[in-house]
């Protein structure tokens, strides 16, 4: 039994949740062949990804475009949530939808059944959206259609680790645009391990307060690492954040997990369009000497002095580092939204 605070705003109430035995991965909403994809955007993460950013103010203001206050009308209850890059799927295009916003499935829970959101941007204006796909697992995750644009937010890179510097952007007690921020304090990439980390879950010294929930969790480049979740009961600084690999297969598809939080080349980055075209030019460059060689052989030799360090390429790349609380949605039946808890 793990204690644990969801942290939307509404008439919830602090509730523990028996861990969910559950491994099956399934949207729900709608069928997989509907659901976005990863699309061909690029991957993104910061370069020093332990120092904050040059120019926090400037960043969040470009990421609170992006973040919107999401109100759940039916069951009185409001978090957080924020644009995510992808492709839209065939069905989402016909029905004229331009914005997919990722949000928990513990803040829309009670709108499944009519599917109606209201959501308020940064600017104060309303939009309105449809849940589209939630899960049925402990995933805790759900996406929202709306015709409206709202500026996509990049959620994929490196494998975030223990001691990135992070920053939380939501409406904590419904206020909108407050900003947080903190370090990652762990990772877990598999379930299990001294503290029963669920998969993809990480925990933060970033302040998260009711409201929260559903935001994003970003590095100091402006890549969404996760979504602010949870908070550990009786304890102080302990924030929960579900990485965006969680979103994979239950509110976008994905290739795979590895394609969100990634060691290697990851698509859309074009690391390996990058070697493709150095490894063409250095046969062409080999080619070259050979025929010059052939060629200046067959006139007598070169002529004057023979040059010295006419050039050299190098290339670089960057390694990738690695880095648990039982961060849980409720106990659901499979094809019916989990009841959630109450404030």
């Amino acid at each position: 039994m793990s204690a644990i605070v969801l942290m939307s705003t509404g008439l919830w109430s602090n509730q523990s949740f028996a861990e969910s035995s559950s491994d099956v991965i399934q949207p729900a909403g709608v069928s997989s062949n509907d659901l976005p994809s990863i699309g061909g955007g690029s991957a993104q993460s910061a370069t020093e990804p332990s120092n904050p950013p040059g120019d926090l103010a400037g960043l969040s203001k470009k990421l609170t475009q992006s973040v919107v206050t999401v109100f759940c009308t039916s069951g009185n209850d409001l978090g957080s949530g924020w644009a995510a890059s992808v492709e839209m799927s065939p069905a989402m295009k016909a029905a004229g939808y331009r914005s997919y916003i990722v949000t928990n499935l513990h803040v829309v829970a009670a709108c499944t059944t009519d599917s109606s959101i209201e959501m308020r941007l940064s600017s104060g204006q309303t939009i309105h959206g449809k849940v589209w796909s939630w899960s049925d697992t402990d995933h805790d995750v759900a996406g929202i259609v709306t015709n409206a644009t709202v500026p996509a937010l990049t959620w994929r890179g490196k494998i975030p680790a223990q001691g990135w510097w992070v920053g939380v952007i939501g409406s904590p007690l419904g206020q909108p645009g407050l900003l947080s921020t903190g370090i990652i304090s762990s990772v877990a990439l598999a379930a299990g391990g001294p503290n029963n980390f669920p998969a993809y879950t990480g925990t933060t010294t970033a302040p998260i307060n009711h409201g929260n929930s559903g935001g994003p969790v970003f590095d100091s480049s402006g890549r969404v690492l996760g979504l602010a979740t949870a908070v550990a009961a009786n304890a102080q600084n302990i924030g929960i954040f579900n990485g965006t690999p969680m979103l994979c297969d239950v509110v976008i598809n994905c290739p795979s997990q590895t394609a969100v939080w990634g060691d290697g080349p990851l698509p859309g980055t074009g690391s390996s369009n990058l070697l493709i075209f150095i490894l063409i030019g250095v046969a062409l460059v080999a080619i070259i000497g050979v025929v010059v060689f052939i060629v200046a052989r067959k006139n007598g030799g070169p002529k004057g002095p023979r040059p010295q360090n006419i050039y050299g390429v190098t290339t670089t790349f960057n390694a990738n580092p690695t880095g648990g609380l039982n961060s849980q949605s409720p106990p659901s039946t499979p094809g019916a939204p989990p009841a959630p808890p109450k404030f």
